[in-house]
């Protein structure tokens, strides 16, 4: 059996047409008592876009709504999105997860290191380019995780730390981001999917217009990534196998269109 993964790396090498995201794939088992908050911030203010990033939690809200299962009404899309309205949207989802529902929580937007202490953050669409206030419109990961100590949680994050967009240009300029070694992923209740370790850069997949993280893990969660990891297809995907096929596939993605990562 050829693996999902060697399939996608074969027929993007040979120039064949990926599979698209767009036609929803609808699973059989809801999942009620889960909520989710899905950022997109394509369009930022004062900093470099991020292409695709709308186009990204599209695709994750509907993998959410119709493949997982989750009540509308539990689902926050936010394309285009502050620190303050993305801290208000978690509050309010964290109250809406339900016994043993889980909380989802996807960024695809930029990514730094904060100029003080090197923390990881999330960047809210107004960021300016100015170390003196820089800091100040960023969401650290570890407020993220704090907010989500009490609700079992999965944090996908399609962004990088290294003060680089996905075309490769700087952020701010003249700054050098670096994340300490004590950054770690965190553990207990709430686990971390990203795009990139700290050094790595996330890239863009042109071809299908998305992020080539994005696509790759919103394709192995809708039944791509089934059997990846035993060799035998039974109509199930779990964590382990959509982040082996999604983390391999986004490297390959990206050296064959010549995406930085």
């Amino acid at each position: 059996m050829i693996s999902c993964a060697l399939f996608l790396f074969l027929a993007t090498a040979a120039g064949g047409e990926l599979p698209g995201l767009d036609a929803p794939v609808r699973g059989s088992s809801p999942a009620p008592a889960d909520a989710a908050v899905i950022v997109g911030v394509e369009d930022y203010a004062f900093i470099d876009d991020v292409p695709y990033a709308s186009a990204d939690a599209q695709a994750v809200y509907d993998l959410l709504l119709y493949t997982r299962g989750i009540p509308p009404q539990n689902l926050h899309l936010l394309q285009g999105a502050s620190r303050e309205q993305v801290v208000n949207h978690l509050e309010q989802a964290v109250g809406q997860v339900g016994p043993g529902g889980r909380l989802w929580f996807y960024f695809a937007g930029h990514g730094a290191a904060s100029t003080q202490d090197g923390q990881r953050m999330l960047l809210g669409d107004d960021v300016r380019p100015d170390p003196s206030v820089f800091d100040s419109r960023g969401l650290r990961l570890d407020e993220i995780t704090s907010a989500l100590r009490d609700v079992e949680s999965l944090l996908i994050l399609d962004t990088c730390y290294a003060g680089a967009s996905r075309g490769g240009g700087p952020i701010l300029d003249g700054t050098r981001f670096v994340v300490p070694a004590s950054a770690l992923e965190p553990t207990g209740r709430v686990a971390v999917w990203s795009a990139a370790a700290p050094s790595e850069l996330s890239s863009a997949l042109d071809e299908v217009g998305h992020g080539a993280f994005t696509y790759f893990a919103v394709g192995a969660l809708r039944g791509w990534a089934d059997g990846e990891l035993s060799g035998q297809r039974d109509g199930r995907v779990d964590l382990d196998a959509a982040r082996a096929l999604s983390r391999l596939n986004a490297d390959l993605g990206a050296v064959l269109v010549g995406g930085a990562r």
